[in-house]
């Protein structure tokens, strides 16, 4: 279906009139510029998926195989362009180059480290033995990539890069999906897909697509060819296990895609490390303990919000609240915009995921360790018309121990649109 072009939404509408009229206009030339872009763009989609026939509908099995693997403990073979044999290599300890502190071409480091750097430097090599010394067999490894932060060496206060890494291959129909630990340059990651491709079609005649989808559950920096590695530009001396990184991953995802394709399940591999919130070094002071305002208990509103109000207002509302690090309250929420239904239950509408709703926690004092929790909804101009109320939730900790919930409910509000409430709103201002 065609996508048609319709008129943008007047945009001195949001400016006062006679304000800025020479940028609203440019801003209105602009928008309708990137408009006309996209029409044209999405057209262009649509002929060539729908009318074109390019398009591919993906059936068949979904099958899923996941392992952790050791880098530096990983070995593989390489048939080397020089010597024309087939060699055994290996992984390497992770270690960061001296390039990596050159940065990139469009985003340079500090002091005077270049791109391309293959030989050392006492003075760099001073500080980098106080942190962690490199091994001699680090040394030989990763050469020609000058070490400048042996970050496998070092373990305090966690270790710096994983040694440990997630590799996944999902497979739907024939669309191969490779879930990668890292960033892989352009032609690295050609090469896994060519790999995964190969074991593919070995199995099937069909046509298969993969997927190369970076940054999967562990992140250990770039992923070079072995070529682009000797150069030691920033993304090969970002290239933690060494020249041959990625001449172990292509033996590991066609293992993975072997596996799948045959459905067979592989060793979880070695347990990888723990990095729940537990073991974390937390810089924040905890809560201590949180107290009512003077007079009031958890929960109570000392602000009540607007009796009636219009699409488009802002409905404000201050409770007495808790620390909010008390609980995160993941998959729930610390307040819930609620509507009066036709069989007088109140229905969520909107929580502190949504847009227009906003609270800001603060605290009252330090010593008392009394807090407020100031709650805002933005009223959508497509709002359904009604009663309404502000609901909010929160844990606070008590000063003996414990940690226990609360919840505060607003007085009713209206929402309408009528002329009688615009009247009523401005007689309350003129009271």
């Amino acid at each position: 279906m065609l996508i048609e072009k319709k008129p943008l939404i007047k945009i001195n509408r949001i400016f006062r009139v006679g304000v800025f009229p020479y940028r609203v206009k440019l801003l209105s030339q602009f928008l309708t510029q990137e408009l006309e872009k996209v029409v044209t763009c999405s057209n262009i989609c649509k002929e060539r998926l729908w009318e074109s026939n390019e398009a591919m509908e993906v059936i068949g099995p979904v099958r899923v195989v996941h392992q952790y693997i050791n880098m530096p403990e990983q070995y593989a073979e390489f048939y080397n362009e020089t010597t024309k044999k087939v060699e055994e290599v290996r992984g390497c300890v992770p270690a960061m180059g001296y390039s990596f502190a050159a940065g990139t071409t469009d985003g340079p480091g500090s002091f005077a480290f270049e791109q391309g750097t293959t030989t050392s430097n006492p003075l760099w090599n001073t500080v980098r033995n106080f942190l962690a010394a490199p091994t001699e067999d680090d040394i030989r490894c990763q050469s020609p990539k000058p070490i400048l932060l042996a970050t496998g060496r070092i373990k305090l206060p966690y270790q710096w890069q994983p040694k440990i890494v997630s590799t996944q291959v999902a497979i739907i129909g024939n669309v191969v999906i490779a879930g990668v630990p890292g960033e892989f340059t352009t032609m690295s990651g050609r090469r896994l897909r060519e790999s995964i491709r190969k074991v593919m079609s070995d199995a099937s005649d069909d046509e298969t697509s993969v997927i190369v989808a970076g940054l999967c559950n562990t992140y250990s920096d770039y992923i070079t060819t072995p070529e682009e590695y000797q150069l030691q530009r920033y993304e090969g001396a970002s290239t933690i296990y060494g020249p041959h990184t990625l001449t172990i991953y292509l033996k590991q995802y066609q293992e993975l895609t072997k596996a799948a394709i045959q459905n067979k399940s592989v060793s979880p591999g070695p347990p990888a490390p723990e990095l729940l919130q537990s073991n974390l070094i937390i810089l924040v002071p905890p809560v201590l303990y949180d107290t009512p305002r003077w007079g009031h208990n958890f929960g109570d509103v000392i602000q009540q919000p607007q009796k009636v109000a219009l699409p488009g207002d802002t409905i404000l509302a201050i409770f007495v609240a808790g620390h909010p690090r008390n609980n995160l309250m993941t998959e729930s929420t610390f307040l819930t915009v609620e509507q009066l239904g036709d069989d007088e239950v109140w229905i969520p509408v909107a929580t502190d995921a949504d847009w227009e709703t906003k609270f800001q926690w603060k605290r009252t004092s330090i010593i008392l360790g009394s807090s407020q929790m100031t709650i805002t909804w933005k009223i959508p101009q497509d709002v359904k018309l009604g009663e309404y109320r502000i609901r909010h939730n929160g844990y606070y900790r008590y000063v003996l121990g414990g940690v226990y919930p609360y919840y505060g409910v607003t007085n009713h509000f209206q929402v309408s649109f009528s002329v009688s409430s615009r009247k009523y709103i401005c007689l309350l201002l003129y009271i």
